[in-house]
């Protein structure tokens, strides 16, 4: 109200004194090849968002995946804006390698024999689980009565994400199979050929002279 008695109103935009909290998520560890996850968790939401991977790339998603292109530490930056303020934080993540299964190629052994399947590659990073029989050694003793097929996986302690591999090989069992003679052959002054022809197999021969 003036001195002449004039009244008059202003309404102004509230000015908000304060700020916001800047953060995200993400796994501290990841293997190689395996996308991470980032998940922006600032409050309030920001009217944009700017991702650095510290790998030379970049993303405005508000929760992107990446995939990094090498086994390292990488430092990764979330910038955040909400009107004129912005905000900035920053994380580590490591890349680990994958862990390396392999159990050879597929073999063949007799009914009745045993055999020793192993990782070639192993470390005290991993946990192993053997499928069948559920052994989590790196190896196994195995006297199958058929041919099975036998699965390792090695996880990358602690369950780092995407660190699961997986490798199988085959054993076949193999029964020898005996040729039996039937015929009679009448041979003078000659030479007379016996030809088993199951292979591969060793043979001993008796020929009923003694």
């Amino acid at each position: 109200t003036s001195t002449s008695g004039c009244v008059d109103t202003f309404r102004s935009n509230p000015i908000i004194i304060g700020g916001f909290t800047t953060q995200f998520t993400a796994p501290a560890e990841v293997c190689i090849g395996s996308p991470a996850s980032f998940n922006n968790t600032s409050t309030p939401a920001p009217a944009s968002v700017s991702w650095n991977f510290g790998d030379g790339t970049s993303s405005t998603l508000t929760n992107p995946q990446h995939v990094f292109p090498a086994t390292g530490s990488y430092t990764v930056k979330l910038l955040v804006t909400a009107g004129t303020c912005q905000d900035s934080i920053s994380q580590q993540i490591t890349v680990n390698p994958k862990p390396v299964v392999d159990l050879g190629p597929d073999t063949n052994i007799c009914v009745g024999s045993q055999i020793t399947l192993f990782n070639d590659t192993t470390s005290s990073l991993w946990t192993y689980q053997w499928t069948p029989g559920g052994s989590t050694n790196d190896s196994i003793t195995v006297r199958p009565s058929a041919t099975t097929t036998y699965i390792l996986k090695a996880t990358r302690v602690p369950g780092t994400p995407g660190c699961t591999v997986r490798d199988t090989v085959v054993v076949n069992v193999q029964q020898p199979q005996a040729t039996a003679f039937t015929d009679s052959v009448c041979v003078s002054n000659g030479t007379l050929v016996l030809d088993a022809v199951t292979s591969p197999a060793t043979y001993s021969w008796n020929t009923g002279e003694t």
